[in-house]
């Protein structure tokens, strides 16, 4: 009987101990590259049977239009990437960047361009990607992607203009809805969206738009917070694509959402968050200077992830910054990634469990966030 005790008292103490460890703190470095022939101009990843890949969209030459390809690569190994699929798109695309996601097995992708639209491929088998459909977006140029659910949104040319397809039949996805902003707002075709349950995001040089898309036929714009950085005038802050992204200082450049928060890339004003709970009235609650200009930011569980361009006497340099927002009263850096010096390009981050995968032009740059402690998953 005292055995018995003794070895219940033992698991217990096993299992306490266990449920009060302290979460690793991140402790990122680069452990793995891949380099492409062709210029990268966009990505996603996720799981196929348990295992990691990355998708790639890549351009080759620098002819209009382009030759798109779809790109796959295993990175089940992150230290040594390995293309394992491709698969040529079914037209010339006249935008050189392409917005990826990924829904289960079915990728879904952008071809910019009059006879462009939202290319539909089965991944089920990443060695040998097949195509599904294609769905013209008509007169609208495609420009940004999102997805939530049965439904994807994509921003189009004009900037302000979006298009809200049922994609829950992979191959035969059909518009059923539509909006156009009226008035001066986004009209930088740098629009980035991202899709949240039945709200949409989308943000621009001055501000925020929230849009109500609950009833996919008729979406509407229900909230604006408007950029309190605002100033009118553009300046060269970095680069995105083939061209110099100009924006004026403090302009919001990315989003991604969790919850009942906006986190927002607001060039040399880093990172801010806004609190979306009230849709018709966004409001910020917090906010992190950062020393270089905030272009790209992406969230999971409590880190936000946050990539930076600097630059000086004609050099640039990237860095990632990993924030911890547990405590929106105390954001804080807890490691970064920095002084990665390359060409300017499409520039991209991408998330797939401990690891960001950094696109810019002809690179994928792998970040192993819990390297120091020795995570190898």
């Amino acid at each position: 009987m005292k055995r018995l005790v003794v070895s219940i008292w033992l698991v217990s103490l096993i299992v306490a101990s266990c449920g009060t460890q302290a979460p690793l703190e991140p402790s990122a470095e680069i452990v793995g590259e891949w380099k492409s022939e062709e210029v990268i101009s966009g990505g996603t990843a996720g799981e196929i049977d348990g295992e990691r890949y990355l998708f790639l969209a890549t351009i080759q030459g620098t002819a209009v239009p382009y030759d798109v390809m779809l790109r796959v690569l295993d990175v089940q190994d992150p230290t040594a990437p390995v293309e394992v699929g491709f698969l040529a798109a079914p037209i010339d695309t006249l935008m050189p960047t392409l917005s990826l996601s990924l829904s289960g097995t079915v990728l879904y992708a952008l071809l910019g361009g009059q006879a462009g639209g939202l290319w539909v491929v089965d991944v089920s088998d990443p060695t040998s990607p097949r195509e599904i459909t294609l769905l013209s977006t008509e007169d609208s140029m495609a420009l940004e992607l999102a997805l939530s659910g049965n439904y994807a949104c994509i921003a189009t040319f004009p900037a302000g203009n979006f298009l809200i397809i049922d994609i829950s039949d992979s191959a035969h996805p059909q518009q059923v809805g539509d909006l156009e902003l009226s008035g001066e707002r986004l009209e930088v075709s740098g629009q980035r969206i991202e899709y949240a349950g039945s709200l949409l995001y989308v943000v621009d040089r001055d501000g925020l738009v929230v849009i109500d898309v609950s009833s996919p036929s008729s979406p509407q714009e229900v909230g604006f917070y408007a950029n309190p950085d605002w100033v009118g005038e553009p300046t060269e802050i970095g680069s995105s694509g083939p061209m110099n992204l100009l924006a004026p200082p403090g302009s919001f450049l990315d989003v991604a959402a969790s919850g009942q928060y906006a986190f927002i890339a607001s060039s040399n004003s880093g990172l801010r968050v806004l609190d979306v709970s009230n849709p018709a009235s966004p409001r910020e609650v917090a906010q992190l200077d950062t020393s270089g200009s905030a272009i790209r930011v992406l969230v999971s569980d409590n880190l936000v992830y946050l990539l930076e361009v600097s630059s000086s006497n004609e050099s640039i340099s990237y860095a990632v910054r990993i924030i911890d927002i547990s405590e929106l009263d105390n954001l804080r850096i807890v490691d970064s990634v920095e002084e990665i010096t390359m060409i300017p390009g499409y520039l991209s981050l991408v998330e797939m469990g401990n690891y960001i995968y950094f696109l810019n032009l002809d690179t994928v740059l792998v970040i192993n966030v819990y390297a120091s402690n020795g995570n190898k998953g």
